[in-house]
């Protein structure tokens, strides 16, 4: 299983972070918030595609998949947001 968590002193991330899971061909996204939070289940085989926003400390990673769902985690280190395009994309 791999597990990537995004860094706290990252625009948007001071109290809570995003959470990225790749474990048995699924990917898990989680994002808490104040009051609730946002989790996304995807099957590895409906992602369409993987963006890389690259900044000059932190990376944001842009998810889509063929149902029109967009998943952005934002936040992550370059090395992490590099590991995960190549785990979702074999390149």
């Amino acid at each position: 299983m791999a597990h990537f968590e995004s860094h706290r002193l990252s625009k948007g991330n001071l109290v809570f972070t995003d959470i990225i899971e790749i474990d048995g061909g699924l990917l898990h996204y989680e994002r808490m918030y104040l009051v609730g939070r946002q989790s996304v289940t995807i099957p590895l085989s409906s992602i369409t595609s993987v963006y890389l926003n690259l900044g000059i400390l932190f990376a944001d990673v842009v998810i889509e998949t063929a149902g029109g769902r967009k998943v952005v985690a934002s936040g992550l280190t370059k090395c992490d947001a590099k590991e995960i395009r190549q785990i979702l994309t074999g390149r």
